[in-house]
């Protein structure tokens, strides 16, 4: 499934959109610099970081109050020495259980995270999928949020 997505994108996005997402730094960072910003892990690039693993991130985060990272698609938040780790999961693949969209709000001046879920038209959804020539189980995965 994961490379017919792969396939399917690598023939709709036109050759700048490309470069654009090949341009794109692989960490970033917000709040003036207090916040650090991973896709995966801060260190290992494409490496799965599940929320029973967060305190593990600690060690990066001596020069930030947090790190915000996903790749799991897994909504998650903890602190670890009044430093905040979050995932704020996926709005339209979560992997957690719950298929609702997965989405956080992070205020950087009191370092408070929240996190919430919304409905969406998973029906449409999963109709433009098959629609789009994708595999019909990437759309059936999101009535289950898995």
């Amino acid at each position: 499934m994961a490379y017919a997505g792969l396939e399917y994108a690598q023939n709709e996005l036109t050759d700048s959109q490309r470069q654009w997402l090949q341009d794109l730094p692989p960490t970033e960072t917000f709040g003036g610099g207090d916040y650090l910003l991973v896709h995966s892990h801060p260190s290992t690039r494409g490496e799965y970081v599940y929320p029973e693993q967060f305190e593990q991130l600690r060690i990066f985060l001596d020069d930030y109050r947090g790190l915000v990272l996903g790749h799991t698609h897994i909504q998650h938040k903890t602190t670890v020495d009044d430093r905040l780790i979050v995932n704020p999961g996926s709005v339209g693949q979560p992997r957690d259980g719950d298929p609702h969209a997965a989405y956080a709000v992070l205020d950087t001046e009191t370092n408070d995270v929240e996190l919430h879920r919304t409905h969406y038209n998973i029906d449409r959804v999963h109709h433009e999928i098959v629609v789009g020539g994708l595999p019909s189980e990437t759309g059936e995965r999101l009535f289950d949020g898995e």
